[in-house]
């Protein structure tokens, strides 16, 4: 997206919190083409992707987190490799996933608000609509991210 002063405007309603430094971001990404590694999406991951209202990312993750899951039981039950090997192989593959989830959630969301503004701006001519929307469809949604979070620690605990 065009980074001009509605550009700016429109991030600052989307992102609610922390709007320097996502705009800072945002920024970063047109004019370098990178972006920071984000702590909080490598450590939390699928609640993060919630967390920032991300549903499309967040279920692609789900779907390549049971795939990987499935991967590891299969290599699991074929005896392939002794349990304490199986165990670092299962934690490498974890940390992989979380890194490689740390270094693109930043451009990932910065992408996310680049769509969910170009779809309310072209849908709206009135620019205080324009605003209200962004500032509904843009924010986090932490009860979300927490209920899965919660869920998921639940689930492997009962399992």
């Amino acid at each position: 997206m065009k980074l001009d002063e509605n550009t700016i405007d429109y991030y600052h309603s989307f992102f609610e919190s922390n709007k320097e430094y996502w705009t800072q971001e945002a920024i970063q990404l047109e004019m370098q083409g990178k972006t920071r590694f984000n702590f909080y999406a490598f450590l939390f991951s699928l609640g993060w992707f919630l967390y920032r209202k991300m549903y499309r990312e967040s279920l692609i993750i789900t779907v390549a987190i049971v795939v990987l899951n499935i991967i590891q039981n299969w290599i699991y039950g074929q005896n392939i490799m002794s349990d304490d090997a199986f165990v670092l192989f299962n934690l490498l593959s974890t940390l992989i996933v979380s890194a490689v989830l740390g270094f693109l959630a930043n451009r990932l969301y910065i992408q996310h608000c680049d769509q969910r503004i170009a779809e309310i701006t072209a849908r709206h001519v009135d620019e205080h609509r324009r605003q209200s929307e962004i500032e509904t469809r843009g924010g986090t949604n932490m009860f979300l991210a927490i209920g899965v979070i919660i869920g998921i620690i639940l689930l492997d605990y009962i399992g």
